[in-house]
């Protein structure tokens, strides 16, 4: 799952059978604030140098944060403070990701919010919301929690400790650094917009590790303010932020095609309760098929054919985790995971995240787990049916 997170996702154009090349998604698709940033185009040639495309500079980090319009001031949310977590989650719910039709949104609940915001070394600085100043309503925001990736073998950008430990004396606390994220911000859905005003606090109770990069998640503008064009600006302080403390690096996924993907994956379906998801339009019986041997063809045993499948203990992490980060370096864009990271975000949690592994006895009698995989658990919101 975490894999996952640290590639831009390419999505299919609607009415499109498949990816076409990117020289033609690129003629399709206009990016008016990615076309103006430092990033690689869509048919720009492919380059084998890894690296920064912009070295870090700490003397160019904006000191204030950016300006919003008059109506508007800039926020840090506390996720463990109940009544923030409570409004972010209105938030999403009733404005984050749709599909085309509008017949489905997700529906993120408060536990798995506060999970996948609050990992080892977040910071509340890096919750970044716009409310109403009359009001005090939550009406956006943005996230970035802290990562560490491997590139072709090599570890991104770590931050430069002298300039951020410099900064961070001068600056009263606000940390060093300076270069565009924006550089890597290419597949973050920007239907919302634009500018911005009223100064933030810094820092949360967390202490930042070692991490070099940071993960982006949960753009999000009410959708009464997207024509305010709050997505950019957002963009730029979130990456204002997170220069301050040093890291100049992030990764993001997007259903959207964004200058410039570095990989993509799609999503395959396991239906467990088809008849609710034909009723509902997420899914259609296949040509030839009758309800009856749709169930019965996605009908479950009672008990795992897999012998020795069972739930993942905190007495796990130490081996588990070192077998995933070697499984990982296999691959040439890849998270790497320490025990406290793994913990966090592999160990069960009703609701959220469920991870199981397989045991087996080795030659000398002993157990040894082999095999480990993962899901977790976000629900959908029907829109506008009459049943569901």
């Amino acid at each position: 799952q975490q894999g996952l997170k640290s590639l831009t996702t390419l999505g299919t154009p609607r009415g499109r059978q498949g990816m076409g090349s990117v020289e033609e998604i690129s003629e399709a698709v206009g990016h008016a604030f990615w076309d103006t940033q430092p990033v690689p185009s869509l048919n720009a040639e492919e380059e084998d140098a890894c690296g920064p495309i912009n070295p870090a500079d700490p003397e160019k980090v904006r000191a204030e944060p950016y300006n919003l319009p008059p109506a508007f001031e800039w926020t840090d949310l506390d996720l463990s403070d109940a009544e923030q977590a409570k409004e972010l989650y209105t938030l999403l719910h009733e404005n984050y990701v749709e599909d085309g039709d509008a017949m489905f949104r997700f529906d993120y609940s408060l536990d798995f919010i506060r999970w996948a915001m609050q990992p080892p070394g977040a910071l509340d600085y890096w919750h970044v919301g716009v409310r109403v100043s009359q009001t005090k309503k939550l009406v956006a925001f943005i996230g970035a929690t802290p990562a560490d990736l491997l590139c072709h073998g090599q570890r991104v950008e770590p931050r430069p400790p002298p300039a951020a430990d410099k900064a961070e004396e001068g600056e009263g606390g606000a940390g060093a650094s300076g270069v565009n994220m924006e550089e890597k911000l290419s597949g973050l859905d920007l239907d919302g917009g634009a500018t911005g005003s009223a100064a933030s606090s810094g820092g949360g109770a967390a202490e930042l590790g070692d991490q070099a990069v940071v993960e982006v998640n949960f753009l999000c503008v009410h959708k009464k303010l997207r024509s305010k064009r709050l997505a950019p600006v957002l963009i730029r302080e979130v990456t204002r932020r997170v220069n301050e403390k040093g890291i100049f690096q992030a990764t993001y996924t997007a259903g959207v095609v964004l200058p410039r993907p570095v990989a993509r994956c799609r999503y395959w379906h396991r239906s467990l309760n088809p008849k609710k998801l034909i009723e509902v339009g997420f899914s259609r019986l296949a040509p030839r098929m009758t309800m009856v041997r749709t169930l019965k063809l996605y009908a479950l045993p009672d008990q795992p054919v897999t012998k020795g499948v069972r739930a993942l203990k905190e007495e796990d992490v130490p081996s588990c985790c070192a077998k995933l980060n070697a499984y990982l370096r296999r691959y040439k864009l890849t998270p790497q995971l320490s025990e406290a990271e793994f913990s966090h975000w592999l160990v069960p949690r009703k609701g959220v995240i469920y991870t199981y592994v397989v045991e087996e006895a080795g030659e000398d009698g002993e157990k040894e787990v082999t095999d480990m995989f993962s899901f977790y658990s976000l629900p959908s919101s029907v829109l506008k049916h009459e049943k569901h």
